[in-house]
């Protein structure tokens, strides 16, 4: 990242509404993907189960309506509970009725009380402390959830914009490259090129955005 003044606290302020609707977009987009981890960190993880992959493809009703009728056959399923909080917390996005918060974090807390562990679950948490502004709190899950599997670009995603919003801008930069280098997709650059923008590098943060549009796959957010 590019750019040694100050962050523009002016500028950062106006971004506000803005920024924070683009992180439930990317960070949701990249929720609902199965996760990608190196080669070597593969052997030992649960596989996601094949239901479990066909509902992220499915139009956001009918997966809710298909995490549901899983919950109804196994009250102690805590990955359909886990994604059925995502997918809550993504249909809140689409139709800015903040009374699904709730829900959602229902369904992430049902997750969690079943398995402490679950990983999806306590990203969700992070998601959605973000999204209620509590920047201290979604630190805190995506810390948690990193302890689990560090090779979660997502989780850095959280952390990036929390400690953006604490205003701890050196530690957000550390982290965004270090996002880029994990998964150097459209989640990374994106923040890359919020935090130049913050920094007064325009052309730095016009740069990161076009790579962003390079790497972003056909219909991703």
């Amino acid at each position: 990242m590019q750019g040694a003044i100050a962050p523009d606290k002016r500028l950062a302020k106006s971004w506000q509404p803005m920024r924070l609707l683009l992180i439930a977009c990317l960070l949701l987009g990249g929720a609902l993907t199965l996760p990608r981890w190196p080669a070597t960190q593969r052997e030992g993880r649960t596989a996601i189960e094949p239901g479990l992959r066909r509902m992220r493809a499915l139009p956001l009703a009918e997966a809710i309506a298909q995490a549901q009728a899983r919950l109804r056959l196994n009250r102690d399923d805590s990955a359909a509970y886990a994604q059925l909080g995502l997918l809550l917390l993504q249909q809140v996005r689409l139709t800015g009725d903040a009374a699904g918060y709730l829900r959602a974090g229902a369904a992430l807390d049902e997750a969690l009380a079943r398995d402490p562990n679950q990983l999806d679950a306590l990203m969700g948490k992070g998601i959605l402390a973000l999204a209620l502004h509590d920047f201290e709190g979604a630190r805190a899950w995506a810390e948690q959830a990193r302890a689990i599997n560090p090779f979660r670009a997502e989780l850095l995603g959280i952390l990036v914009d929390a400690h953006v919003e604490l205003g701890q801008y050196a530690e957000a930069k550390r982290l965004a490259k270090e996002m880029v280098s994990l998964r150097p997709g459209l989640s990374a650059y994106t923040r890359i090129s919020y935090l130049r923008e913050l920094h007064g590098d325009v052309r730095g943060a016009i740069e990161a955005m076009e790579a962003a549009v390079q790497v972003g796959a056909a219909g991703e957010e």
